[in-house]
């Protein structure tokens, strides 16, 4: 899916950059520069009532994170997957534990056109996790 125009190749660069940030972010603890939208709708396993209740908000989806921070490690991202649309981006990646386990992780973001990340929903394997 290309277009002589590179806006294709545009696109393609502003779900990168706001997926990078945000692995970035979580490699050093630090997502405050992830371009979240102010009313990002954010879903995790680890959320207070599961991917069922997503985090609304910006400052809400901030506020969430310092507690998974000491359980982290390394971070490193494995792949990169794009939908037909070109307005969400998947991750597929792992996260190290300070535990010595590894998290197989799949994100997924949906990007607007300003690059602002308005959804986000995270996938994994719990089971390093909970050994």
């Amino acid at each position: 899916m290309s277009t002589a125009d590179g806006k294709t190749s545009d696109r393609k660069s502003l779900l990168l950059a706001a997926a990078d940030a945000y692995f970035t972010g979580l490699a050093k603890k630090d997502v405050s520069g992830v371009p979240y939208a102010y009313n990002v709708e954010f879903r995790t396993p680890l959320a207070l009532g599961g991917s069922d209740v997503p985090i609304r908000g910006r400052a809400s989806v901030l506020d969430f994170f310092p507690v998974i921070y000491d359980a982290l490690a390394d971070v490193r991202v494995v792949d990169y997957f794009y939908n037909d649309a070109l307005d969400a981006i998947c991750v597929k990646a792992e996260v190290g534990l300070k535990s010595g386990k590894r998290l197989r992780v799949a994100d997924l973001l949906r990007i607007n056109a300003e690059g602002k990340v308005i959804a986000q929903e995270n996938h994994y394997d719990p089971r390093p996790a909970t050994e």
